[in-house]
């Protein structure tokens, strides 16, 4: 129950945005909104879901009482992974669109790099997320993201007040997350050390 409370409360997140998004500009500007999303997410459900699995079933059937702490050094290592491709569109996202979508997107390519600082604090929310769900942490988990939730509907509020441009909303939302899980992660990396990782994990 407590696993399915936290999907249905990321799912409200993932999901405001779009709506206030699709009152406050054209369907086209939700259309691209939408794909972009899609498209940024790319690195992050290809590269880290694919490995997912396979790691967290060697983890758990691992004879070391260190597990969690393991799946930590994973989790810092499989970011390493997927964020350089979201650095790569941070950086050059306007010529990808472009080449991806055609030309009819080049009007979108800023908005594009500036979503990859999204793209990449769905990766740390991500692997943050296991592992908390795979050390039942559920409580903790379940209160960030009705923290964020609850942030991210006071933002959406504001921008709805303001009167936002495209541009400015797009940047706002990028940034409101970004700055979210990666405070979330330092604080969360410098607590957890290895002396309080000692726990095996639930299959």
């Amino acid at each position: 129950f407590r696993i399915a409370f936290s999907r249905l409360i990321s799912g409200l997140t993932g999901t405001f945005d779009k709506v206030v998004m699709g009152v406050m500009f054209s369907s086209g500007s939700l259309g691209f909104y939408f794909y972009s999303k899609n498209i940024i997410s790319m690195p992050d459900q290809i590269l880290r879901t694919s490995l997912t699995n396979p790691v967290l079933s060697y983890i758990s059937h691992s004879e070391h009482t260190d597990a969690l702490y393991q799946l930590q050094i994973v989790a810092v290592v499989m970011s390493c992974i997927v964020l350089p491709p979201l650095a790569i569109l941070l950086g050059f996202g306007d010529i990808f669109i472009t080449i991806l979508m055609g030309s009819g997107w080049a009007e979108f390519g800023v908005n594009v790099r500036v979503m990859a600082l999204l793209g990449m604090a769905m990766c740390l929310k991500g692997w943050l997320s296991i592992v908390f769900i795979n050390s039942m942490r559920m409580a903790e988990w379940n209160r960030t993201v009705l923290l964020e939730l609850g942030l991210f509907m006071m933002l959406l509020a504001g921008c709805f007040y303001l009167k936002l441009l495209l541009q400015e909303f797009i940047f706002i939302v990028s940034l409101f997350f970004f700055v979210f899980w990666g405070l979330y992660y330092c604080v969360f990396c410098t607590i957890n050390s290895r002396g309080n990782g000692n726990n095996k994990l639930f299959n």
